[in-house]
């Protein structure tokens, strides 16, 4: 495996491992997928990012290119913009080697603090990031096409900024309490849950027999969680506790 600059001869390459990854690390509908490749990884906004000087690529000797780092540098901050590694080459240390390179790259050109972003429902994209020492310590709405997601900011440790309040906590409620819904009515809780990322997700019914499920309650914050979206990920709307199918996770870098 080789790791070298990024050129624009690589660009449709590495819009396909682009793809690869992105379909295998994240819950995305074909349609979005398409909008962030054409977002991010066609035209000018690419070529950009070549030229940045802080553009990688892993070649392999009978693949071409598998995994690509793409990062800029600005005020101080180093921001790793993409790092992906197509499935056929993860579990090598191919994305250990381009970020511990490119991050030097940021160094060099000014950065004293790396930044990275990681959609929420992307578990194993957010350890990948702690294992080189960047923590969670906000979270920020990231549009894609039509859609809203939900992303994480890591960066690295010994920050002077606001933690976000959005934190892992015990359960503000537990199994069998009952909750006030936004109507008025009072719901229950069962003993079901589904794992979220700050608390569970309880199963909460209409009635106290625990007959007819209504809705979920946030294990974190209480709150009333009335739908869950088109990928059937419940999210509290209050402190952005998130659960996802476990269908959707996968193998990372």
């Amino acid at each position: 495996m080789e790791f070298d600059d990024a050129t624009d001869d690589d660009r449709e390459a590495i819009r396909e491992v682009a793809r690869k990854s992105i379909e295998a690390s994240y819950a995305l509908s074909p349609r979005t997928v398409e909008t962030l490749l054409e977002t991010e990884f066609d035209g000018g906004r690419l070529a950009d990012l070549i030229e940045g000087e802080s553009a990688l690529v892993a070649r392999d000797d009978e693949e071409g290119v598998v995994g690509f780092f793409l990062g800029t540098a600005e005020d101080g901050v180093g921001t790793v913009e993409w790092i992906h590694v197509a499935t056929e080459a993860r579990g090598q240390g191919v994305g250990r080697e381009l970020y511990e390179r490119g991050t030097e790259r940021l160094r060099d050109r000014g950065a004293e603090r790396i930044r990275a972003e990681v959609l929420a429902d992307n578990a194993q994209g957010r350890t990948f990031f702690e294992q080189f020492g960047l923590e969670a310590d906000d979270q920020r709405d990231v549009e894609i096409g039509e859609e809203s997601f939900r992303a994480h900011v890591y960066t690295e440790g010994d920050s002077d900024d606001e933690v976000s309040p959005h934190t892992e906590s015990d359960p503000v409620v537990d199994a069998g309490e009952t909750v006030e819904a936004r109507n008025g009515e009072t719901v229950y809780l069962g003993d079901e849950e589904l794992p979220g990322e700050q608390g569970p997700f309880y199963v909460a019914y209409e009635g106290e027999s625990r007959d007819d499920p209504y809705s979920f309650v946030c294990g974190n914050c209480g709150t009333l969680v009335e739908a869950v979206d088109s990928l059937d990920r419940v999210e509290c709307e209050e402190c952005g506790n998130l659960n996802t199918p476990d269908e959707w996770d996968g193998s990372y870098l």
